[in-house]
């Protein structure tokens, strides 16, 4: 099972768990202490559990972890555009065939079932071997 991220509109608070969207463009995060469907009201949207969510803020996990025990998260594509919640990683060198990888930074996406970053996609052995490192999520650090 995939845990989503996004970045709440009404506090700026990030927030992890299911994911779900409504009508009209509307996408939340509901909250793990939800069990079930709550449809009384509050102030935002009558949903008790659900957060809405920046849709540009959303990402999914990986299920894997980087060298300090973080989940990834990567990027993925909503109605034909890639948000921009998925994790910045710091990679070390690495070699896959003859080509040696030098050091680098790249963002993780998601696409067609498999995820992506530093140079190709990503996998527990290339993680623990690269020595993947989170160094902060792709919108935070490009709005610095």
């Amino acid at each position: 099972m995939f845990i989503f991220r996004g970045q709440r509109i009404d506090n700026k608070e990030w927030i992890e768990g299911d994911y779900f969207c409504f009508p009209q463009d509307n996408h939340y995060i509901i909250s793990p202490e939800t069990k079930a469907f709550a449809y009384t009201v509050n102030k935002q949207d009558g949903l008790v559990g659900y957060f809405r969510v920046a849709p540009e803020s959303l990402s999914i996990s990986t299920g894997q972890l980087d060298k300090n025990e973080k989940m990834i998260f990567g990027s993925f594509e909503i109605n034909g555009v890639i948000t921009k919640g998925g994790d910045r990683v710091k990679y070390a060198s690495f070699y896959i065939g003859d080509g040696m990888y030098p050091d680098g930074v790249d963002n993780v996406y998601f696409d067609n079932g498999c995820f992506f970053g530093g140079n190709g996609e990503l996998c527990s052995e290339e993680i623990h071997n690269k020595q993947i490192e989170v160094i902060g999520q792709q919108c935070e650090l490009e709005a610095k």
